[in-house]
């Protein structure tokens, strides 16, 4: 999985290389598949082409599966797809005034939280990538649910308060779960099991007994170590004093978009997976504040990648 400002190598998955792709063209207007060529060419290993084509024929085939992967990724997004694909497929160019749309704000916001190291990048303008991740996933899963009273709190990162006490709150807002239990003595033992951020559907009589969904969010590209880690049932009943009637469901957020020859297989471990085209499917109106800040990251961080990208 490349990182930048390192290169994907001609072996790399396609949807790698789409990503690099759509990189290229971010930072330059347009991409064809001859320059794209050309860039893989010095991303080259010295492939072992003994009584095979030679090299430039094989990059000029795997161009022809990364342009269709950047299809695919036009009609996942609708609407919020940044990018267009020109001269029969062969050049991909960037859509005009696409920094007045949020949607494709968006989806070039979450590329760079794909392909950006977020130990060392993730803070643009002193604003925390990872933390704006959490809640647009947050707001994209109340888009999803398409009811306009759904609601949604923070829990990971982005809720700098005690573990003890994002409980209790959690509990309080949802009149779920009673209170705050420690079914274990070890100091160490609060963690937020993967939880960032939990959505529900409040009814006016408050009671409990609701839908309610727990979401995990990754950036970066080594998320499947973590699919498994964040279990609603388990987490409610060790941190929470009283049954729930109905247990969470839970959604896992990704910032990359996904190979889909792994798609169902994830979906098993995940629950509901959104990936980088299902977050812009489904992003809709956001909060100014975050809107504003999701900008100014993205931005700031074109400048880097395009230091990385240059020759």
């Amino acid at each position: 999985m490349f990182k930048l400002p390192a290169f994907p190598s001609p072996q790399a998955d396609i949807h790698e290389l789409a990503d690099f792709v759509e990189l290229l063209c971010w930072m330059q207007g347009r991409a064809s598949e001859r320059e794209i060529v050309r860039y893989m060419g010095r991303m080259s290993d010295n492939i072992d082409n003994d009584g095979c084509e030679d090299e430039e024929d094989i990059n000029f085939e795997i161009i022809d599966d990364v342009m269709n992967e950047i299809g695919r990724r036009g009609n996942s997004c609708g609407r919020g797809y940044p990018f267009i694909l020109k001269r029969g497929g062969t050049v991909l160019a960037i859509e005009d005034n696409y920094e007045m749309q949020l949607v494709s704000i968006i989806y070039i916001f979450l590329l760079c939280c794909t392909r950006l190291n977020m130990q060392t990048h993730k803070i643009q303008t002193g604003i925390d990538g990872t933390c704006l991740f959490e809640m647009l996933s947050m707001n994209v899963l109340k888009n999803y649910l398409g009811i306009s009273r759904s609601k949604g709190i923070m829990f990971g990162t982005s809720d700098k308060k005690t573990f003890k006490k994002k409980i209790e709150d959690m509990c309080s807002s949802l009149t779920e779960g009673g209170y705050y239990r420690k079914i274990d003595t070890s100091k160490n033992f609060e963690k937020d099991g993967g939880l960032d951020a939990v959505v529900w559907v409040p009814f006016s009589d408050e009671m409990s007994g609701k839908l309610v969904i727990f979401a995990q969010c990754k950036t970066g590209t080594r998320w499947r170590e973590y699919l498994t880690i964040l279990n609603p049932s388990e987490f409610v009943e060790i941190w929470t004093g009283e049954p729930w009637p109905v247990k969470p469901i839970k959604a896992f957020f990704i910032a990359e978009s996904s190979d889909k020859s792994k798609w169902t297989a994830d979906c098993f471990s995940a629950g509901i997976l959104f990936d980088r085209c299902r977050v812009v499917d489904f992003c809709g109106e956001l909060p100014i504040d975050l809107e504003n800040e999701i900008k100014k990251w993205t931005f700031s961080a074109k400048q880097q990648i395009k230091e990385m990208l240059s020759p």
